[in-house]
Formats: C-alpha cells, sequence, structure tokens
C-alpha cells in the first residue's frame, strides 16, 4: 500500500523525519529534566526586576547577563512559575518558533509548499548543531528568529505599522537585532522604523516602572565594556569574523583593527547591494547571513539564523536550476551544521583554522547570495 501510494522520495523523507523526532524527543527530554544555562541565568536575572535589587548581581547567576533590562521583561512572566516548570514552557517556545520560523521562511520564499519539503527541511534544522545549541543553552534565538521573520512578512505584505511594531518588539528581546534598522534605512521604509521605536520606548519605559531606570547607566558602565574586548574571542563555539580573526592572529590590537575592517566592508556591500537591487527577499537574506559574521561574539547557536537564507537561496538556486550553487548550499549546510565535540585537539596554529567551520559555511552562503542577487533584478 505505501509502495503504490508513496515514491521512494517520500518514503526516504518519512522514515529520516522518524529518525529525527525520535532524536529530538530524547534531546528534549535530557534538557528539559536538567538545566539550560541561559535560561537559567536570564529567569534568576529577571526575578529581581520587581525587586530593589540589581538583577546583574543575582547570587545564584553562575555567568554574567549580557542583554539589556528590556530583553529580561520578556522572561519575567515565567518568573511566576517554578523553575523546572518555566524552563519547559521555554523550551517548548523554542522548538515551536523554530517550526514557525521554518514555515514563514517557506511562505516567503515559495509560499505553495508540500508538507514533503517541510518535512525534509524541519529534519535538517533538528539535526543541525546550532539547532541542537539553541535547545541544550536555553537560548532566545529561534524565538528572535520568529519574530523578524513576522515582521518581514508583513512588511512583503504592506503592513506597515504591523511589521514595526514586531521589529521593535524584536530589538527589545535581541537587541543585536538592531542591525535590521538598516536595512529598512536603506529601502526607505521610514514608517516601519518609526512604528519599530514604541515598543523600544515602552519595554525601556517598563522596566523603569517595574524596576529602576539606573539599570541602564549600570548596564552601559559595567556590562557593556567587558563585551567588547577581543580577548578570548578565539574560543571554539565563537565563528564570526572576530573568531576567524582571532585563531589567525595573536596581537589583540591587530585582531580588533582587521576584524572591525571586515565587517565594515560587509556592511558597506550589503548596503550597496540593498541599495541597487530590488528583490527584496535575497537582500533581507544577505543582511541575515552578515549579522552573525560581525557580530564580535557569534556563537554557534546564533547561526540557526541562517535557517532563513538556506531556504531562500535553496529555493531560488531550484527555481533557476542553478545546481552548481545548490552543492555549494549543501556543503554550506554541512559546515554550519558541524561541531567538534573536542575542538582541544586543533588548538595550534594553522590547524586551529578548522575550528571555523562554521564560519566558512556563513561565508559560502554569503558568496552564493551575492551571486543570485546579480542574477536577479526583479522584485521578489
Amino acid at each position: 500500500m505505501i509502495k503504490k501510494n508513496l515514491s521512494p522520495f517520500k518514503i526516504c523523507v518519512l522514515a529520516f523525519s522518524f529518525f529525527v523526532v525520535i532524536l529530538t524527543s530524547i534531546s528534549l527530554y535530557k534538557i528539559i529534566s536538567t538545566t539550560t544555562p541561559d535560561f537559567n541565568v536570564l529567569w534568576h536575572a529577571a526575578s529581581y526586576l520587581p525587586t530593589s535589587n540589581n538583577p546583574y548581581m543575582h547570587p545564584d547567576i553562575f555567568t554574567g547577563v549580557g542583554y539589556p533590562p528590556n530583553t529580561l521583561l520578556f522572561y519575567l512572566p515565567l518568573t511566576i512559575f517554578n523553575y523546572q516548570l518555566a524552563q519547559t514552557i521555554f523550551i517548548l517556545l523554542i522548538l515551536i518558533t523554530i517550526l514557525g520560523s521554518i514555515y514563514l521562511s517557506l511562505k516567503i520564499s515559495i509560499k505553495k509548499f508540500s508538507i514533503w519539503a517541510f518535512l525534509l527541511i524541519t529534519s535538517l534544522v533538528l539535526i543541525s548543531f546550532p539547532t541542537k545549541f539553541t535547545l541544550g543553552m536555553g537560548q532566545n534565538n529561534s524565538i528572535s528568529l520568529f519574530m523578524l521573520l513576522s515582521s518581514f512578512y508583513f512588511y512583503k505584505r504592506k503592513n506597515y505599522k504591523v511589521a514595526g511594531l514586531i521589529l521593535g518588539l524584536t530589538i527589545s528581546l535581541k537587541t543585536v537585532f538592531g542591525f535590521f534598522i538598516l536595512f529598512f534605512i536603506l529601502k526607505q521604509e521610514w514608517k516601519v522604523i518609526l512604528y519599530s521605536l514604541i515598543p523600544i520606548a515602552a519595554s525601556t519605559f517598563l522596566v523603569a516602572l517595574v524596576s529602576r531606570f539606573d539599570l541602564y547607566e549600570y548596564y552601559l558602565k559595567v556590562v557593556i565594556p567587558p563585551l567588547l574586548e577581543v580577548s578570548g574571542r578565539e574560543i571554539y563555539y565563537n565563528q564570526g569574523i572576530t573568531g576567524f580573526i582571532s585563531r589567525l592572529l595573536t596581537d589583540s590590537s591587530l585582531r580588533k583593527f582587521v576584524s572591525l575592517a571586515i565587517s565594515f566592508i560587509i556592511t558597506l556591500t550589503i548596503s550597496v547591494f540593498t541599495l541597487k537591487k530590488k528583490n527584496i527577499d535575497l537582500t533581507f537574506s544577505l543582511f541575515v547571513i552578515s549579522l552573525p559574521l560581525i557580530d564580535s561574539l557569534s556563537w554557534q547557536h546564533h547561526f540557526i539564523w541562517l535557517l532563513f537564507p538556506f531556504i531562500i537561496l535553496a529555493s531560488y538556486s531550484l527555481k533557476q536550476k542553478k545546481f552548481l550553487t545548490l552543492m555549494l548550499i549543501g556543503i554550506a549546510y554541512l559546515f554550519v551544521s558541524w561541531n567538534f565535540k573536542n575542538p582541544n585537539m586543533f588548538e595550534n596554529f594553522p590547524i586551529s583554522l578548522v575550528l571555523s567551520n562554521t564560519f566558512y559555511g556563513a561565508v559560502i552562503l554569503f558568496l552564493v547570495n551575492i551571486y543570485l542577487l546579480r542574477l536577479n533584478k526583479t522584485t521578489s
């Protein structure tokens, strides 16, 4: 019966998906029944917001909080639950937004897609290390990506007010996503930018209302400066430009200069393409790829954001029968998805350069994106 109704491809997708579901279920059980490092820190810090205490100095957090006070507001509702239940809710939210991000990416790029495409892509995303890392750490990467793609989806539908409001919420949750304001400035979408300021201002006011406004002063003076240092950036899990340059150069001043120079060149390049090219999907995809590259501390879990460029670029390659770019996208996926379990084996230069595998995958995607942009001149 199965052989008559399903092609060999569909049978393989079903088998692969079933295998991934089993693996993911086991992983989720292990994650939920233990403690996720990042969520643990943010949950405890958020619990201090309604008090007179400084959330950045909570006695139960084992590492520093790098997020601004706005971000802690999103975790505040979860503090009404005990830790284990709050973590379970958050991990399930991560999983739901991963699925939602895949759905929105397909909706934006293909519009009408089959369940088989969704199953295959979902399986590939779930077995990728950035996804596993995001779930295991209890990170908000997939949540911020889903919100960003929702904003972009409404923007494409010319609902600029909703797009702007969601963008503002996204930036309030993940400050580094303020980078996408540049995209809308280049597109001269002033209404989107204007409405994005409303949630940012509201969340800032709410922090002052439920906690203390001087938290921002503390954040700027105490929390931010250590984040700007380039020492220790060669750690394997840092896969952006700064991580790569730190494995290449030992001089800290030179590391900083070269990293900033390359980041500036990338930002200038994507700005020129955004101004000159009308294809919105591909230019936005280029921005998404660039963010984890130029961020000075891009952990592997941040590269889950690349699921949008992967889907966009693969769909364009298939439509235009560009099988070489499709092959390059496949290679990029392997690089991004791989994880060295014992990176200390490769700590000596030059073999240490193999530890930039995720970086290499993102660079390949970046170049494929530019190539497809040069080919596609129409508005998507």
